[in-house]
């Protein structure tokens, strides 16, 4: 089940940049356990086996709100945005808006929400995180690439 720590997912779109914004550098402050944090990840084209991720996930802990973002765009010119809510996929277009996309909605057919775990691609470890809304009997499963069961997480 979930931890309760808040988080962010950030895509950038580039319409002077590059379409897939590499190369630009979003930094992010928020209020956690009591201490202004600041982050910082830049969007790489490739950064290692399998390591290309254009969306930034960012841990929030406990924080309540994002104090700020700031997107440096590698065309030039900054983008600022300030009391973004957590728990969100957000797509930020380069001289635009911020979007948020996906919001978690408890649907009275959705059952349970499986996140995207971070970070991918893992090695050796992931968090994989997950809210589950009715009573009912749990199984993860970590598959390989070819299908085959490596390990069962929860069975229960």
């Amino acid at each position: 089940m979930s931890n309760g720590n808040k988080w962010i997912n950030i895509k950038c779109v580039g319409t002077v940049t590059n379409k897939s914004a590499i190369g630009a550098k979003v930094r992010l402050k928020a209020i956690i356990n009591g201490n202004p944090v600041w982050q910082m990840q830049e969007i790489d084209g490739q950064s290692g086996y399998c390591g290309q991720n254009l969306i930034l996930h960012f841990g929030l802990g406990q924080a309540s709100v994002i104090d700020s973002i700031k997107v440096e765009w590698p065309a030039g010119g900054d983008q600022y945005f300030t009391n973004v809510p957590l728990n969100r996929n957000v797509t930020i277009t380069e001289n635009g808006k911020i979007i948020s996309i996906n919001e978690k909605k408890i649907n009275a057919d959705m059952n349970y929400i499986l996140n995207q775990n971070f970070p991918n691609p893992f090695n050796p470890n992931t968090v994989i995180s997950y809210q589950i809304f009715v009573s009912t009997n749990v199984f993860i499963n970590v598959y390989d690439v070819l299908g085959k069961n490596v390990v069962t997480l929860i069975n229960n």
